[in-house]
């Protein structure tokens, strides 16, 4: 199964949409992970993001 690691504003809820069910749709069997940029304050935000970017499962990177 290919992962996708998506990071958004709150603000992206159409595209973010669209992104959900063309990912759901796949015949390739893609799992997606979306992080909410908003919800990552603090000093911190950036090394979680990194985690989800740099996990060996991920395939792809989308900036919304």
């Amino acid at each position: 199964m290919k992962r996708i690691f998506a990071s958004h504003s709150r603000r992206d809820t159409d595209i973010v949409h669209f992104f959900s069910a063309a990912f759901a749709t796949s015949k390739k069997g893609v799992k997606s992970d979306f992080m909410e940029f908003e919800d990552l304050e603090g000093k911190y935000a950036g090394r979680e993001i990194a985690k989800k970017i740099t996990s060996k499962e991920t395939q792809a990177v989308f900036v919304l």
